[in-house]
């Protein structure tokens, strides 16, 4: 018969065991819904298709498109200039949002913060990935300033001579898949960038002007000895910032782009591939009035 101290020990509460187990279940749950918030709240604050992550989606992304005849698919491969506000988003996003668009695009990227084309091409599974998947057009998006390197140290790397090399070796290895290289056009640092007033930089000295006169330039030169067209992003930026009221394409450090200037890039892609401006389309960054993105909009169109 067991004792009343034996019995008082019985019925003594338990550690809660199941309890904690249920807090940390509910902190981890939490911490998970948190982490969700910021990448699909705080990083896609548009409304559009797709979050910008500014960064590579591990997917293709498809545009809505219920009234294409055809599909095109395209593949970019860059570095920051690409990533930053995530550009392939955008594109997706204004299709998906233009009643009218006539091709349904796919858009897949690879991206490495000051990656050069010959990098990407190298370091990557960009082209295993065009290889095993039907790819229609390839963005080429060589390292900034690649046009004024010729007698830096670097020149080797990044100049002329070795973009020509390394496009080439992307032509020589997507026409066979029957995709064709795009070249995309950089566009100058702003008039303030440290590009043109520190001396370690090859573009010392230079004005904004002159920067965007060379890279126009170069594409030109490049694109006519690989055979290829340009997607004139460079252009547009050179234009928005002549243009009064046109918002600021350029971010806080004068050569990444602002959600503007990324918006234009996406615009002028979509010219590119569509043949249409975009105007059509409902979706437009946060933060980024109607007037201005009619402005950007009339400015990518030519």
């Amino acid at each position: 018969m067991e004792s009343e101290e034996e019995v008082a020990v019985a019925d003594a509460p338990r550690p809660l065991r199941i309890e904690w187990t249920r807090l940390i279940i509910i902190a981890l749950a939490a911490l998970l819904a948190m982490v969700l918030f910021a990448r699909l709240v705080l990083h896609w604050p548009d409304g559009g298709k797709y979050a910008r992550l500014g960064q590579d989606h591990d997917d293709l992304m498809v545009a809505d498109a219920p009234n294409a005849s055809r599909t095109l698919t395209i593949m970019f491969v860059g570095n920051s200039l690409t990533s930053v506000n995530d550009l392939p988003a955008m594109l997706i996003d204004i299709a998906s949002s233009d009643p009218g668009v006539p091709v349904r695009l796919q858009a897949k990227a690879f991206t490495k913060g000051g990656a050069t084309l010959i990098g990407i091409f190298e370091d990557t599974n960009a082209l295993a990935w065009a290889q095993s998947h039907p790819v229609d057009e390839v963005v080429l998006q060589e390292i900034s300033h690649w046009y004024a390197t010729e007698d830096a140290v670097h020149a080797s790397s990044y100049g002329y001579d070795a973009t020509l090399g390394s496009a080439q070796r992307w032509v020589d290895a997507l026409r066979p898949l029957g995709a064709t290289p795009v070249l995309f056009q950089v566009w100058a640092d702003a008039d303030d960038s440290v590009a043109y007033t520190d001396k370690s930089w090859a573009t010392f000295g230079w004005t904004s002007a002159r920067d965007a006169t060379e890279s126009l330039r170069s594409t030109e030169r490049l694109a006519t000895r690989i055979g290829t067209p340009v997607a004139p992003v460079g252009e547009a930026f050179d234009t928005a910032s002549r243009t009064p009221g046109a918002p600021d394409v350029w971010g806080p450090d004068r050569h990444h782009p602002s959600v503007a200037g990324t918006y234009l890039a996406a615009l002028v892609f979509y010219r590119q591939f569509t043949g249409r401006t975009g105007a059509e389309a409902t979706w437009r960054p946060n933060g980024l009035s109607a007037d201005d993105a009619a402005k950007l909009q009339r400015i990518a169109g030519g």
